[in-house]
Order: C-alpha cells, then sequence, then structure tokens
C-alpha cells in the first residue's frame, strides 16, 4: 500500500468520520482495512466512482469546484448519508484531491449544521484533526452563514 496516500487520511471522529486525499483507484478495496467502509467524494469530476461501486462500498458524489464551498443542499445531503450509514456502523470519509480545502470545508459545515457547533469552533476542531486544512475565505464566510441559517 502507497503510505503516502495513507498519510493523507485524518480522523475527524473515531470509527465514524474522516477526510483523505483522492485514494488511487488500485487502493480503493483495502479502504476498510483502514475503517472506512463509504465514501463521499467532493472532486468535480466522477473520478473513482466506478471503483467505490465495484468495490461495494456506499458512496455519494457531491459534485464541487475547487476553492468553492458545498452548497446548502449538499450539505443536507451529505449529512443524511453520514447518518444513514453510522446507522450501518459504517464510517464516511471525505475526499477532495488533496483533503484539505473542500473536504474540510464539508466537515466543517457537518459540525455547524449537524453538531450545532460555532463555525470558528468546527474550524478549529478540523485544523486541529488535519493542520494542513487550508481553509479559502469564501469557504470561511460560507460556514459562517452556515452557523446563522442550520
Amino acid at each position: 500500500m502507497n503510505t503516502n496516500f495513507i498519510d493523507t487520511i485524518w480522523v475527524l471522529e473515531t470509527n465514524k468520520l474522516a477526510g483523505m486525499a483522492t485514494p488511487p483507484a488500485q487502493e480503493i478495496e483495502m479502504l476498510t482495512r483502514y475503517g472506512i467502509h463509504a465514501v463521499v467524494s467532493v472532486r468535480d469530476d466522477k473520478t473513482n466512482l466506478t471503483a467505490y461501486e465495484t468495490a461495494g462500498l456506499p458512496f455519494l458524489w457531491l459534485p464541487t469546484t475547487g476553492g468553492t464551498s458545498p452548497t446548502r443542499e449538499a450539505v443536507a445531503q451529505f449529512i443524511h448519508f453520514v447518518k444513514e450509514c453510522h446507522q450501518q456502523g459504517l464510517a464516511v470519509a471525505v475526499h477532495c484531491s488533496s483533503g484539505r480545502k473542500r473536504t474540510g470545508t464539508l466537515l466543517a459545515a457537518y459540525l455547524v449544521c449537524e453538531k450545532q457547533m460555532p463555525a470558528q469552533q468546527a474550524i478549529e476542531k478540523i485544523r486541529h484533526a488535519n493542520p494542513q486544512v487550508e481553509l479559502s475565505s469564501v469557504q470561511i464566510e460560507f460556514l459562517q452563514l452556515l452557523e446563522r441559517d442550520c
């Protein structure tokens, strides 16, 4: 297994929620060894979707352009998917290309809307889980708006 990819996996909630870079297609079947049993892709292309299906991993595709934030509808779909997976005992990993920007934004949005965490606290929790998270000002503003609206 490519150690560099595994090093990109970061845990937000043990055995429940993680972030990561896009896994190499040939390593997707190995995700379960690392406790990941469902995947959410926020890439704006369909990279790996067929491979997730072939591997039997539940997945959700929420296409989000790099440097932007997900839509509120995408956040709601994500929360619903995570709840369904957790009810089945499945840990979920979110990925974009690097696992730092769009991934961090969606996971922070989950904390804001589902856990009722203030945006700044959610951002800090995300950055604590992965110090390499790089949210843009647009993404931070999105989270602040969510805090008022969720």
